[in-house]
């Protein structure tokens, strides 16, 4: 087999055909196999070198046997590109052996099975997950989509050395983004731009690190945030319009009943809520709370969260317990009934556009009040709940307070979040209850 294993390293082994053994200088004419390392003790990498080097070497062959009975007075000395490959420059051999391999034929097996920057980007996945970076799947399949765009506009491929990526290629890259509308037709969000250059930034910073190349290129590529325009909260008579609908009055309560609900009196962020598994809903000392991760119960990374201090623990209010929230641990898998399914990567896109045509129902034209305008409200009634205390604020919504560490919030009791989030409530739905 062409495959071997010597000790922890894998060898790459062929033998050569009798026919053309004396046009093959490898590393003397005559020699009846050719061995050489791969370089790895990776199985899955071997192999994906192993195919490279047949296809290489195989293509020598063919050129040989066409060669048969013709002289050859040009090219490249076929030990010294092997010799080259291990890092050991020779002298061409002086004697008048027929060489078969030309200097442009010559891909160095190694270099492209380990630096094109569709590798790097999968060495990248998983090297993240064995460093116990937070890395779900999702977040892989949306960095994926991300470079493979990356790779298409600037025109080049997946085995593309990562070592030729200049910083003209990511500033192409964030100008298509800026100036093409997405799916539903609008420009993106300068957030949304910056979460897919970010793809080309961490695989870039991967390989800066491995030793690969000496700089990131996408450093410093970005978009302003600062020029986004501010999301509203919604208003009373917009919290009266919204939750008097007659979808309310449904005997049987789906995501379009629960999701506006939880995110108001949690302050959850949609793709929070939409992905909440029932194994999320747990219990401490009394207090029902969500446990918002990444992980489902056998510790598989299923889930997105937008950054280290999204990982929390949010008390479950009385007010959603009184209307029935924990009997939705009855269902399946999903805590939300007939929650869409999962698309873009994400657990709430379908929802969010759902919302965002449900919000001119309910006869509110302002487009800075969106569904993530609920979270708005819960911020402002928190800080009514409890003033002069955005530490314990943020910490309940997951946000991380300037100044301190990402998990400075963990300093919080579930039993003080829980007494904060209970002191949560509004004017206009309480009337809508009385």
């Amino acid at each position: 087999m062409p495959l071997q294993k010597r000790g922890k390293i894998y060898y790459y082994r062929k033998g050569i055909p009798a026919a053309i053994r004396p046009l093959i200088d490898y590393p003397d004419t005559g020699k009846t196999e050719i061995i050489i390392s791969l370089k790895t003790d990776s199985i899955r990498e071997a192999r994906d070198k192993e195919r490279d080097a047949e296809e290489h070497f195989q293509a020598i062959f063919d050129k040989a046997f066409a060669k048969l009975g013709k002289p050859v007075t040009s090219g490249v000395h076929f030990r010294t590109m092997l010799s080259a490959r291990s890092g050991i420059i020779t002298a061409p051999d002086p004697r008048n052996t027929p060489i078969i391999i030309e200097e442009e034929s010559v891909q160095i097996i190694h270099e492209s099975n380990r630096l094109g920057i569709e590798k790097v980007f999968e060495a990248y996945a998983q090297y993240g997950k064995k460093e116990g970076g937070s890395l779900p799947d999702v977040t892989k399949r949306n960095f994926h989509s991300s470079l493979n765009k990356f790779i298409e506009i600037n025109g080049l491929t997946p085995k593309t050395d990562v070592t030729k990526i200049r910083k003209s290629h990511v500033l192409a890259y964030c100008d298509y983004l800026e100036k093409t509308p997405g799916r539903q037709g609008k420009m993106l969000d300068p957030s949304t731009i910056n979460f897919r250059l970010a793809a080309i930034k961490a695989t870039l910073s991967y390989a800066v690190k491995k030793g690969y190349m000496d700089t990131n290129a996408a450093i410093g590529v970005s978009v302003n945030t600062s020029t986004k325009k501010k999301r509203l909260p919604y208003s009373n008579d917009d919290l009266a319009k919204i939750f008097s609908d007659k979808m309310f009055s449904d005997e049987k309560w789906t995501y379009k009943q629960w999701v506006p609900y939880i995110a108001l009196y949690t302050g959850m962020r949609l793709e929070e809520i939409s992905g909440l598994l029932i194994t999320d809903v747990k219990k401490d000392n009394d207090i029902w709370y969500f446990d918002i991760t990444t992980l489902d119960e056998d510790g598989n990374e299923v889930k997105l969260v937008k950054n280290e201090s999204s990982v929390r623990k949010v008390p479950i209010p009385k007010k959603l317990q009184d209307m029935g929230i924990l009997n939705l641990t009855m269902n399946e898998q999903y805590l939300i009934p007939d929650i869409l399914p999962i698309s873009h990567g994400r657990f709430g896109y379908k929802v969010s556009a759902w919302w965002q045509t449900k919000r001119e129902d309910f006869g509110i034209a302002n487009k800075m009040k969106v569904f993530h305008s609920f979270r708005h409200n819960m911020k402002d009634a928190l800080r009514e709940a409890c003033p002069n205390n955005n530490e314990l604020i943020n910490a309940i919504l997951g946000h991380t307070t300037p100044g301190q560490g990402p998990h400075y919030g963990d300093g919080f009791s579930l039993a003080m979040r829980n007494e904060v989030i209970n002191k949560v409530a509004y004017e206009a739905i309480e009337k809508l209850h009385r």
